[in-house]
C-alpha cells in the first residue's frame, strides 16, 4: 500500500508538472499583452528617379512579423515582407493607396491592416542661377545682395569658386547673399557656384563695381565770424560726404596774423591786426579726395 501509494504520488507530481509546463508553453505562445498594431501613419513622398527608402513598423503580438502589400508598390519599388521595407527608385510619378497587413507568428496569428498613401513627385526643375548682374556699391556703405536660382533638390550651397569679391565683402553659403561694407573702389569679377542636396551644381560669372564715396564738400559759410585784435578767435570749420578722417590746410591767401588752421579744421589764436583777409581752405578725405572754399574773415580793431 504505501509503494503504491507513492506511485500515485509520483504520477500525480508528474501530471502537476506536465500541467505547469502546457501553461507556460501556452502563455509564451500567447506573446505578450499587448494588440498587434501598425505604428506608421503616413509615407514620406517621394521623387522620380531619385532613391526611395522607408520601413514601416508594427508593434505588439508576437514576433517575428510577416508583412503584405496590396496593391502592388509602384513600379520599381520593391516590399520587403520580413522587415516591412520599402526600397528602390520609383519611375512614376503619382499617388497610390496601399493595404498593408501585419501578421504576428501566434496560433493562430493575429493580423492587422491599415491602408496609406505613397506619392511620388515629379523630379525638379533643373538647377539655374537667375542672377545676372549685381548692383554697383559705394566704400564705406554697406552692400547687401541676393544671388538667385531656382530648380534643383534643397538644400543649396553656395560658394564663389573663381576669382574674388570685392574687399571686406562675403557669401553667405545657406542663402546666398552677398554682404559687408566694400573697403575699396574698383571691379570685382568672379564666379559664383550653387550645389543642391542631389550633387548637381552650376555657376555663373558676376561682377561688382565698388564706387569711391563721393568727394567731401565743405559745408561752412563765408565770410567767417568775426574776430577783435587782442581777443581768443576759434571758429571750426565743416564737411560733409567723403571718407572720414578729413585733413584741413589752406591752400591760398593767408589768415589773419596769429590765427592758425589745425589739421581737424579749426582756425584759433588771438588776432593781432585789424582788417579783412581773403583765403582758400582744402578739405581732404582718407581716399585722397579733396575740396575747396574761399573764405574772408574780418579783424576788427579795439574799440576805443
Amino acid at each position: 500500500m504505501l509503494r503504491h501509494g507513492r506511485s500515485i504520488g509520483h504520477i500525480f507530481y508528474a501530471v502537476t508538472l506536465s500541467y505547469i509546463y502546457l501553461l507556460g508553453l501556452t502563455g509564451c505562445l500567447s506573446g505578450n499583452n499587448e494588440s498587434l498594431t501598425i505604428i506608421t501613419s503616413s509615407l514620406p513622398n517621394g521623387t522620380v528617379n531619385q532613391s526611395y527608402s522607408v520601413a514601416v513598423s508594427g508593434s505588439g503580438g508576437l514576433p517575428p512579423y510577416t508583412w503584405s502589400v496590396t496593391p502592388a508598390l509602384p513600379a520599381n519599388l520593391t516590399f520587403n515582407t520580413q522587415t516591412g521595407a520599402i526600397t528602390g527608385t520609383p519611375v512614376t510619378v503619382g499617388t497610390t493607396s496601399h493595404a498593408f497587413t501585419l501578421q504576428d507568428s501566434l496560433s493562430p496569428p493575429q493580423a492587422v491592416q491599415k491602408t496609406l498613401s505613397l506619392t511620388i513627385n515629379p523630379p525638379p526643375a533643373p538647377l539655374s542661377i537667375t542672377t545676372t548682374s549685381l548692383h554697383a556699391g559705394t566704400v564705406g556703405v554697406p552692400y547687401n545682395q541676393t544671388v538667385n536660382a531656382t530648380g534643383g533638390t534643397g538644400p543649396l550651397t553656395w560658394s564663389i569658386v573663381a576669382g574674388a569679391l570685392p574687399q571686406n565683402l562675403g557669401i553667405n553659403p545657406m542663402a546666398g547673399v552677398i554682404s559687408g561694407t566694400p573697403t575699396a573702389a574698383g571691379t570685382s569679377s568672379f564666379t559664383v557656384q550653387v550645389a543642391d542636396s542631389a550633387g548637381h551644381a552650376v555657376t555663373q560669372a558676376l561682377s561688382i563695381v565698388i564706387n569711391p564715396p563721393a568727394p567731401p564738400t565743405i559745408t561752412t559759410s563765408s565770410p567767417l565770424p568775426g574776430g577783435t585784435v587782442g581777443q581768443p578767435y576759434s571758429e571750426t570749420l565743416t564737411a560733409t560726404g567723403g571718407t572720414p578722417p578729413f585733413a584741413w590746410s589752406v591752400s591760398a591767401g593767408s589768415l589773419p596774423a596769429n590765427l592758425t588752421l589745425s589739421s581737424t579744421g579749426t582756425i584759433s589764436g588771438t588776432p593781432t591786426i585789424a582788417g579783412t583777409s581773403n583765403f582758400t581752405v582744402k578739405v581732404t578725405d582718407a581716399l585722397s579726395q579733396s575740396a575747396t572754399k574761399a573764405f574772408s574773415l574780418t579783424i576788427s580793431a579795439v574799440p576805443r
